[in-house]
């Protein structure tokens, strides 16, 4: 079984980005992925467990509940090698965003 559950649903960028994320690092391997639905209308009990907003992704890891992708980002990957690897390939590309590290707890790049 895996120790951390991803709540996720595949039209959503943010969800795919922690999702990218997992596959970049390997922590997918780790990590269960459940697709749910979500909706204003009706909200979603398994995903309102995990996030007070009801909104996707939510993580799942060790009695705590991450649901923030920038949060889930830093926090999944804050001690993997991958990420670093990640960073860098990231920033020699050229890219701005994607496999950024932003301070932990922080939903906001630093300026």
């Amino acid at each position: 079984m895996a120790k951390m559950k991803l709540y996720y649903s595949p039209g959503s960028p943010y969800a795919r980005k922690v999702r990218v994320m997992a596959m970049e690092t390997g922590l997918d391997r780790k990590i269960e992925m459940v697709n749910v639905v979500v909706s204003p209308i009706v909200p979603n009990a398994d995903v309102d467990m995990h996030n007070p907003i009801g909104k996707i992704p939510a993580l799942a890891v060790k009695g705590m509940n991450l649901f923030d992708s920038p949060l889930i980002w830093s926090t999944s990957t804050a001690s993997t090698k991958a990420a670093s690897s990640c960073r860098a390939r990231a920033a020699s590309a050229g890219w701005r965003s994607g496999c950024r590290q932003w301070p932990t707890g922080s939903s906001m790049p630093p300026s």
